[in-house]
Protein backbone atom coordinates (compact mmCIF):
# COMPACT_ATOMS: atom_id res chain seq x y z
CA UNK A 1 0.00 0.00 0.00
CA UNK A 2 1.24 3.46 -0.92
CA UNK A 3 -0.03 6.70 0.61
CA UNK A 4 0.73 10.24 -0.50
CA UNK A 5 0.42 13.35 1.66
CA UNK A 6 0.30 16.71 -0.11
CA UNK A 7 1.23 19.43 2.37
CA UNK A 8 3.57 18.81 5.30
CA UNK A 9 2.52 21.34 7.91
CA UNK A 10 1.17 20.50 11.35
CA UNK A 11 -1.59 18.17 10.11
CA UNK A 12 0.23 16.65 7.15
CA UNK A 13 3.43 16.18 9.13
CA UNK A 14 1.56 14.58 12.03
CA UNK A 15 -0.23 12.25 9.62
CA UNK A 16 3.06 11.24 8.04
CA UNK A 17 4.53 10.44 11.45
CA UNK A 18 1.40 8.62 12.62
CA UNK A 19 1.21 6.44 9.53
CA UNK A 20 4.92 5.60 9.79
CA UNK A 21 4.46 4.51 13.40
CA UNK A 22 1.18 2.64 13.05
CA UNK A 23 0.89 1.08 9.57
CA UNK A 24 3.30 -1.76 8.84
CA UNK A 25 4.75 -2.02 5.36
CA UNK A 26 3.23 1.21 4.10
CA UNK A 27 5.13 3.29 1.54
CA UNK A 28 4.81 7.01 2.16
CA UNK A 29 5.23 9.91 -0.27
CA UNK A 30 5.42 13.43 1.13
CA UNK A 31 4.84 16.48 -1.07
CA UNK A 32 5.56 20.03 0.10
CA UNK A 33 6.43 23.41 -1.39
CA UNK A 34 8.57 24.06 1.69
CA UNK A 35 12.22 23.03 1.55
CA UNK A 36 12.31 23.24 5.34
CA UNK A 37 9.42 20.76 5.69
CA UNK A 38 11.15 18.35 3.32
CA UNK A 39 14.28 18.58 5.47
CA UNK A 40 12.29 17.87 8.65
CA UNK A 41 10.59 14.92 6.96
CA UNK A 42 13.83 13.30 5.84
CA UNK A 43 13.85 9.66 6.91
CA UNK A 44 10.11 9.49 7.63
CA UNK A 45 8.89 9.07 4.04
CA UNK A 46 10.02 6.77 1.26
CA UNK A 47 9.88 9.73 -1.10
CA UNK A 48 9.94 13.46 -0.37
CA UNK A 49 9.48 15.97 -3.15
CA UNK A 50 8.09 19.33 -4.26
CA UNK A 51 6.63 17.62 -7.34
CA UNK A 52 3.04 16.45 -6.85
CA UNK A 53 3.44 14.05 -9.79
CA UNK A 54 5.25 11.72 -7.39
CA UNK A 55 1.90 10.58 -5.94
CA UNK A 56 1.05 9.04 -9.33
CA UNK A 57 0.89 5.40 -8.21
CA UNK A 58 -0.48 5.96 -4.70
CA UNK A 59 -3.50 4.03 -3.44
CA UNK A 60 -4.50 6.90 -1.15
CA UNK A 61 -3.72 10.62 -1.23
CA UNK A 62 -4.40 13.06 1.63
CA UNK A 63 -4.40 16.78 0.85
CA UNK A 64 -3.24 18.76 3.90
CA UNK A 65 -2.89 22.23 2.42
CA UNK A 66 -4.83 25.47 3.09
CA UNK A 67 -8.56 25.33 2.30
CA UNK A 68 -8.19 27.76 -0.59
CA UNK A 69 -5.53 25.59 -2.23
CA UNK A 70 -7.42 22.29 -2.00
CA UNK A 71 -9.61 22.73 -5.14
CA UNK A 72 -6.51 23.55 -7.22
CA UNK A 73 -4.70 20.49 -5.92
CA UNK A 74 -7.74 18.33 -6.66
CA UNK A 75 -7.65 19.64 -10.23
CA UNK A 76 -3.96 18.76 -10.53
CA UNK A 77 -4.57 15.24 -9.29
CA UNK A 78 -7.01 14.60 -12.15
CA UNK A 79 -4.00 14.38 -14.46
CA UNK A 80 -1.93 12.27 -12.08
CA UNK A 81 -3.72 9.61 -10.02
CA UNK A 82 -5.66 6.56 -11.21
CA UNK A 83 -9.45 6.35 -11.15
CA UNK A 84 -9.20 3.84 -8.29
CA UNK A 85 -7.07 6.09 -6.09
CA UNK A 86 -8.93 7.27 -2.96
CA UNK A 87 -8.29 10.97 -2.36
CA UNK A 88 -9.28 12.85 0.78
CA UNK A 89 -8.49 16.18 2.38
CA UNK A 90 -8.28 17.68 5.88
CA UNK A 91 -9.97 21.04 5.22
CA UNK A 92 -12.36 22.53 7.75
CA UNK A 93 -14.94 23.45 5.07
CA UNK A 94 -16.56 20.71 3.02
CA UNK A 95 -19.46 22.02 0.89
CA UNK A 96 -17.24 24.19 -1.30
CA UNK A 97 -14.71 21.39 -1.81
CA UNK A 98 -17.28 18.66 -2.54
CA UNK A 99 -19.14 20.56 -5.30
CA UNK A 100 -17.17 19.32 -8.30
CA UNK A 101 -17.23 15.69 -9.44
CA UNK A 102 -13.83 14.05 -9.86
CA UNK A 103 -12.66 11.18 -12.10
CA UNK A 104 -11.04 9.48 -9.09
CA UNK A 105 -12.60 8.58 -5.73
CA UNK A 106 -12.86 11.70 -3.59
CA UNK A 107 -14.14 11.54 0.00
CA UNK A 108 -14.04 14.79 1.95
CA UNK A 109 -12.42 14.64 5.38
CA UNK A 110 -11.69 16.81 8.39
CA UNK A 111 -9.80 15.66 11.52
CA UNK A 112 -10.94 17.63 14.57
CA UNK A 113 -7.37 18.07 15.69
CA UNK A 114 -4.76 20.79 15.73
CA UNK A 115 -2.93 23.30 17.89
CA UNK A 116 -2.24 27.02 17.66
CA UNK A 117 1.22 26.14 16.32
CA UNK A 118 2.04 25.50 12.66
CA UNK A 119 4.65 23.76 10.54
CA UNK A 120 6.17 20.31 10.30
CA UNK A 121 8.50 21.09 13.21
CA UNK A 122 5.47 21.18 15.54
CA UNK A 123 3.86 18.00 14.21
CA UNK A 124 3.61 14.84 16.31
CA UNK A 125 2.32 11.30 15.71
CA UNK A 126 -0.12 11.33 18.63
CA UNK A 127 -2.12 14.31 17.33
CA UNK A 128 -5.03 12.15 16.13
CA UNK A 129 -5.30 9.78 19.09
CA UNK A 130 -8.92 9.68 20.24
CA UNK A 131 -10.07 12.60 18.05
CA UNK A 132 -13.10 12.64 15.76
CA UNK A 133 -12.33 12.58 12.03
CA UNK A 134 -15.28 13.62 9.88
CA UNK A 135 -15.86 12.07 6.45
CA UNK A 136 -18.32 13.50 3.92
CA UNK A 137 -18.62 10.96 1.09
CA UNK A 138 -20.89 11.60 -1.89
CA UNK A 139 -24.33 10.05 -1.47
CA UNK A 140 -23.54 7.44 -4.15
CA UNK A 141 -20.05 6.59 -2.86
CA UNK A 142 -19.47 2.86 -2.40
CA UNK A 143 -19.31 1.54 1.16
CA UNK A 144 -16.15 -0.33 0.20
CA UNK A 145 -14.27 2.87 -0.61
CA UNK A 146 -15.46 4.58 2.57
CA UNK A 147 -14.44 1.56 4.65
CA UNK A 148 -10.97 1.51 3.08
CA UNK A 149 -10.43 5.16 4.01
CA UNK A 150 -11.87 4.63 7.49
CA UNK A 151 -9.38 1.81 8.09
CA UNK A 152 -6.44 4.10 7.29
CA UNK A 153 -7.76 6.90 9.48
CA UNK A 154 -8.60 4.65 12.40
CA UNK A 155 -5.11 3.13 12.23
CA UNK A 156 -3.70 6.44 13.56
CA UNK A 157 -6.09 6.45 16.52
CA UNK A 158 -8.92 8.65 15.22
CA UNK A 159 -12.65 7.88 15.33
CA UNK A 160 -14.54 8.43 12.08
CA UNK A 161 -17.91 10.16 11.81
CA UNK A 162 -19.92 10.18 8.57
CA UNK A 163 -22.08 13.19 7.74
CA UNK A 164 -23.03 15.54 4.90
CA UNK A 165 -20.95 18.56 3.82
CA UNK A 166 -23.80 20.90 4.82
CA UNK A 167 -24.17 19.50 8.33
CA UNK A 168 -20.40 19.49 8.78
CA UNK A 169 -20.02 23.15 7.80
CA UNK A 170 -22.88 24.23 10.08
CA UNK A 171 -21.37 22.36 13.02
CA UNK A 172 -17.78 23.58 12.62
CA UNK A 173 -19.03 27.16 12.28
CA UNK A 174 -20.24 26.82 15.88
CA UNK A 175 -17.36 24.88 17.41
CA UNK A 176 -14.36 26.10 15.42
CA UNK A 177 -14.88 29.05 13.11
CA UNK A 178 -16.95 31.21 15.47
CA UNK A 179 -14.57 30.57 18.43
CA UNK A 180 -11.73 31.81 16.21
CA UNK A 181 -13.66 35.00 15.52
CA UNK A 182 -14.54 35.34 19.22
CA UNK A 183 -10.92 34.95 20.35
CA UNK A 184 -9.85 37.74 18.03
CA UNK A 185 -12.78 39.94 19.09
CA UNK A 186 -11.72 39.53 22.73
CA UNK A 187 -8.19 40.63 21.85
CA UNK A 188 -9.57 43.68 20.00
CA UNK A 189 -11.66 44.55 23.07
CA UNK A 190 -8.63 44.27 25.34
CA UNK A 191 -6.10 46.13 23.20
CA UNK A 192 -6.51 49.65 24.69
CA UNK A 193 -6.85 48.61 28.34
CA UNK A 194 -3.32 48.41 29.78
CA UNK A 195 -4.46 47.19 33.19
CA UNK A 196 -6.58 44.43 31.65
CA UNK A 197 -3.52 43.25 29.70
CA UNK A 198 -1.48 43.19 32.91
CA UNK A 199 -4.12 41.31 34.91
CA UNK A 200 -5.13 38.77 32.24
CA UNK A 201 -4.46 35.26 33.56
CA UNK A 202 -5.43 31.66 32.81
CA UNK A 203 -9.08 32.17 31.95
CA UNK A 204 -8.40 34.88 29.38
CA UNK A 205 -5.37 32.98 28.07
CA UNK A 206 -7.45 29.85 27.43
CA UNK A 207 -10.33 31.81 25.90
CA UNK A 208 -8.02 33.55 23.42
CA UNK A 209 -5.76 30.66 22.37
CA UNK A 210 -7.26 30.68 18.88
CA UNK A 211 -6.04 34.23 18.33
CA UNK A 212 -2.60 32.59 17.90
CA UNK A 213 -3.70 30.36 15.02
CA UNK A 214 -2.56 30.60 11.42
CA UNK A 215 -4.12 33.84 10.17
CA UNK A 216 -4.41 32.57 6.59
CA UNK A 217 -6.38 29.59 7.86
CA UNK A 218 -8.64 31.83 9.94
CA UNK A 219 -9.30 34.05 6.92
CA UNK A 220 -10.15 30.98 4.82
CA UNK A 221 -12.78 30.00 7.41
CA UNK A 222 -14.42 33.39 6.92
CA UNK A 223 -14.04 33.27 3.14
CA UNK A 224 -15.49 29.80 2.60
CA UNK A 225 -17.90 29.38 5.53
CA UNK A 226 -18.92 32.97 6.21
CA UNK A 227 -22.67 32.39 5.93
CA UNK A 228 -22.64 29.67 8.58
CA UNK A 229 -20.32 31.77 10.75
CA UNK A 230 -22.78 34.66 10.59
CA UNK A 231 -25.64 32.39 11.67
CA UNK A 232 -23.55 31.04 14.55
CA UNK A 233 -22.59 34.54 15.71
CA UNK A 234 -26.24 35.61 15.60
CA UNK A 235 -27.24 32.67 17.81
CA UNK A 236 -24.36 33.41 20.19
CA UNK A 237 -25.32 37.07 20.46
CA UNK A 238 -28.90 36.14 21.33
CA UNK A 239 -27.68 33.86 24.12
CA UNK A 240 -25.26 36.48 25.46
CA UNK A 241 -27.98 39.12 25.62
CA UNK A 242 -30.41 36.60 27.12
CA UNK A 243 -28.01 35.65 29.91
CA UNK A 244 -27.06 39.25 30.60
CA UNK A 245 -30.71 40.27 30.94
CA UNK A 246 -31.72 37.51 33.38
CA UNK A 247 -32.19 38.11 37.12
CA UNK A 248 -29.48 36.50 39.26
CA UNK A 249 -31.53 33.40 40.15
CA UNK A 250 -32.42 32.54 36.55
CA UNK A 251 -28.86 33.38 35.46
CA UNK A 252 -27.52 30.90 38.02
CA UNK A 253 -29.84 28.17 36.69
CA UNK A 254 -28.83 28.76 33.07
CA UNK A 255 -25.08 28.76 33.69
CA UNK A 256 -25.47 25.66 35.88
CA UNK A 257 -27.13 23.90 32.93
CA UNK A 258 -24.32 25.08 30.65
CA UNK A 259 -21.73 23.80 33.11
CA UNK A 260 -23.42 20.38 33.16
CA UNK A 261 -23.30 20.16 29.34
CA UNK A 262 -19.61 21.09 29.36
CA UNK A 263 -18.77 18.51 32.05
CA UNK A 264 -20.33 15.71 30.01
CA UNK A 265 -18.57 16.59 26.75
CA UNK A 266 -14.95 15.82 27.69
CA UNK A 267 -12.99 13.25 29.70
CA UNK A 268 -10.21 14.06 32.17
CA UNK A 269 -7.69 14.26 29.31
CA UNK A 270 -9.80 16.76 27.39
CA UNK A 271 -11.01 14.29 24.74
CA UNK A 272 -14.55 14.67 23.39
CA UNK A 273 -16.64 11.71 24.58
CA UNK A 274 -20.02 12.62 23.07
CA UNK A 275 -21.40 9.78 20.96
CA UNK A 276 -23.65 10.27 17.96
Amino acid sequence: MKIGIVGLGLIGGSLLKALRENVKGVKLVGISRSTRALEYGDGLADKLSKNIANVRDCDFVFIADHIGEIPNILDELEKIVSKKCIVSDVGSVKAMIMKKARPYVFIGGHPMAGTERRGFENSFAELFKGVKWVLTPKSNESKSNVDKLKKIIESVGAKTIITTPKKHDEAVAIISHMPSLLANALMMTLKDNKLAKELAAGGFRDMTRLALQNTDMAADMKRFNGENMAAAVEALAKNIYLLESLPVGAYHDEISAAKSIREKMYDKDGRNIVKS
